[in-house]
């Protein structure tokens, strides 16, 4: 998998639909699946480490689903201890925002980026990890032969992904500045598509 650290137009995902997903994937919540979160979670945290003398009293988490809030909660506490005092999700004047492995299902990414601008303190940072385009391109090759030996056509089974140049054009267009984006890869392998299949459902990714 592709990360990066879309402008969309039109609607891809019925957010009411996402939901109700993601709670069918809370209640069959295991822990072998959670380690891209937990791996992600750790590697923001590091990253505001490296920020000067971080204010870190109130921060906005934009994650949009139970598994990324958890996994950042738990890195946040484990890595600033005493210093994060609240974490909160939509309310405004906060010291940092960041999200965790959702924008990828957001589906106006100017409105979302714009939005956490707004909640954020002036000059306050905003760090993500997103999947990006390149992710699962062993899944959309193989979908795509199988559609066309069966069907004679490709249908989409993936959603899109935003690449990295497009996330940077987005970030610049709606007030942020200091852009740096970079992407990172991540190979895990799965004894087979069933059982890869099962992982993404469980972590609520699964449209």
């Amino acid at each position: 998998m592709r990360f990066s650290k879309v402008v969309c137009t039109g609607r891809y995902f019925d957010d009411g639909v996402k939901l109700l997903q993601r709670e069918a994937a809370a209640r069959k919540q295991g822990t072998d699946h959670t380690f891209l979160w937990e791996e992600h979670a750790a590697s923001l945290c590091e990253r505001l480490l490296d920020l000067k003398e971080p204010r870190l009293e109130r921060v906005l988490d934009r994650s949009h689903s139970f598994g990324p809030r958890a996994a950042l909660a738990t890195a946040l506490r484990e890595t600033f201890a005493d210093e994060v005092k609240e974490i909160v999700h939509d309310e405004g004047e906060c010291d940092v925002a960041l999200s965790l492995l959702s924008m990828h299902w957001v589906d106006d990414l100017d409105a979302e980026l714009s939005a956490v601008r707004g909640l954020l303190k002036p000059d306050s940072p905003f760090l993500g990890v997103m999947y990006s385009s390149g992710s699962l391109d062993e899944l959309r090759s193989c979908l795509a032969l199988s559609d066309m030996e069966r069907l004679g056509g490709v249908v989409p089974h993936v959603s899109p992904l935003i690449t990295p140049n497009s996330l940077s054009i987005a970030l610049q267009a709606n007030g942020f500045g200091g852009v740096c984006v970079d992407e990172s890869d991540s190979t895990p392998t799965y004894s087979s598509t069933l059982t890869m299949l099962d992982e993404l459902w469980r972590m609520g990714e699964r449209g």
